[in-house]
């Protein structure tokens, strides 16, 4: 019995980082879209606001004041039905597949070089973690067939190797990951001079 405890350590952990992990990008993504959804609203508020103080005032004529509200409401408006609908999203369109997308970042345009390097290492990232997971069960069943030492020294080292192979296997990948969002985000950005730089 103990030595299947061992065994299962690797895998258990394995499942347990990567449920965290999927929970706190999920739970960070829906606070982001709430915030949207409030500023929105509250910018809603204020131009409402300010709308009907402009109305009130019979003594001059605001009507280009007035216009440019209108045009920042029709803008808040359409930035609050987006968060709506990326909040509705959000709740329908999760799983297995959005899942996919993100990890294997199938959602990334590959417009550029910079972005189809990052990707290609990326994806090279994922095989090494693949290689390292399967490091962390081999050694996990190691331990389990050593009968040296008692149940606690094996189940600690069980447990301290499989973290250690899933660090050195998450490393890259998480790093590359992070690379290849940033390089496909600055990718299409173009630079805007002032009208004083040359």
């Amino acid at each position: 019995m103990q030595d299947i405890l061992i065994a299962a350590i690797p895998p258990i952990v394995t499942a347990v980082l990567a449920a965290a992990g999927i929970w706190l990008r999920s739970r960070s993504r829906a606070q982001r879209t709430a915030r949207g959804v409030a500023e929105a609203r509250s910018r809603i508020a204020v131009i409402t606001s300010m709308l009907d103080a402009y109305a009130g005032d019979p003594t001059r004529n605001h009507d280009e004041v007035k216009q440019q509200l209108l045009q920042d409401l029709d803008v808040a408006y359409r930035q609050m039905r987006g968060a709506e609908e990326a909040a509705q999203q959000e709740k329908t369109g999760g799983g297995v597949a959005a899942l996919t997308r993100v990890v294997l970042l199938l959602d990334l345009p590959a417009s550029t070089i910079a972005v189809k390097s990052a990707l290609a290492l990326y994806y090279l990232s994922l095989a090494w973690t693949l290689l390292w997971l399967a490091a962390a069960v081999m050694f996990g069943l190691i331990m389990a067939l050593d009968t040296q030492g008692s149940f606690g020294s094996r189940l600690a080292s069980s447990l301290g190797i499989t973290v250690l192979a899933l660090a050195i296997g998450l490393a890259p990948a998480v790093v590359l990951h992070l690379v290849a969002r940033l390089a496909a985000g600055s990718g299409g950005r173009t630079v805007r001079r002032g009208p004083g730089d040359s």
